[in-house]
């Protein structure tokens, strides 16, 4: 049967220090088998084992841009395959993190319509305020979105967004990404 293989880093960039979660996910989710990860053409790992499709290794990297790859072993039933390049970057350069988002009311996950606080480092972001309403998309540059809506800002800094949560959005597992032109984080 024919497979498909993907490969996603948990950090990218990263600094030499964070540790780097490589996944890599093979279509069907029940081919067996192992997987070797590739730094270019140097084997990085090899031999590992499946799980319900998906294997997860956690590693730091020194610095450097790499072009990562996974390869597929295949099995009885499924062909082998080799996903994309993924261009792995460690740099000593300030990294974005997300570390929380809160209500910024105080409390649980913010509900539609509410002001969410979201923390973590995001590197280059100066201190910006709303001058007013309606709310801007862009402070600083900085624009954030929620399951791919964009959210009115509030404030911006290097340690802290606050946004309104858009209407549209009523799960509480949303996916929050930040950008500000260099740097994206989800």
């Amino acid at each position: 049967m024919k497979t498909s293989i993907t490969l996603t880093s948990s950090q990218n960039p990263a600094n030499p220090d964070q540790l780097i979660d490589f996944t890599a996910t093979v279509s069907p989710a029940s081919a067996t088998g192992s997987v070797t990860l590739l730094l270019g053409t140097k084997v990085f790992m090899s031999g590992l084992p499946l799980s319900d499709g998906a294997v997860t290794i956690q590693t730091q990297m020194p610095l450097g841009t790499y072009a990562v790859t996974g390869a597929y072993s295949g099995d009885q039933n499924d062909n082998p395959s080799t996903s994309a390049v993924l261009t792995q970057v460690v740099t000593t350069q300030p990294v974005p993190t997300l570390s929380s988002v809160v209500n910024a009311a105080g409390g649980d996950w913010p509900t539609s319509g509410s002001a969410a606080s979201i923390y973590g480092t995001f590197p280059g972001v100066s201190t910006t305020g709303a001058a007013g309403v309606p709310l801007p998309y862009m402070l600083d540059g900085v624009s954030v979105f929620v399951d791919g809506i964009r959210a009115p800002l509030y404030f911006v800094s290097a340690s802290q967004i606050n946004i309104q949560m858009p209407w549209e959005v009523v799960d509480r597992t949303a996916t929050i990404s930040v950008t500000n032109g260099v740097w994206s984080l989800t």
